[in-house]
């Protein structure tokens, strides 16, 4: 999925860390991974929000669909039950 393609390429990213002059090897350590942890937090929000954007659509499709069908299905059933009745109706005359 989409959060999976994102993750992978935040892991590989280590770019957009500001080039401060570091004292020790940890501060700037700590610098990279408070970015990428931003990065990836970002990255990750917009794909689920993506994800969530396009599940939604699916939903109301599908919605629309079920709700086309079931007209349908209300008007197939109208015309068994005129069929029904039309049959009584000539079993009747042949009856009498």
């Amino acid at each position: 999925m989409k959060v999976a393609k994102v993750l992978e390429q935040v892991q590989n990213a280590s770019a957009g860390v500001e080039s401060n002059k570091y004292k020790f090897a940890e501060d700037y350590e700590d610098n990279v991974l408070q970015y990428q942890m931003e990065v990836n937090h970002e990255k990750v929000a917009n794909a689920l929000k993506a994800e969530y954007t396009e599940a939604e659509a699916r939903y109301k499709r599908i919605q629309a669909d079920a709700e086309a069908l079931q007209l349908e299905i209300n008007t197939l059933t109208q015309d068994i039950e005129l069929q029904t009745q039309r049959i009584v109706e000539l079993n009747t005359l042949i009856g009498a």
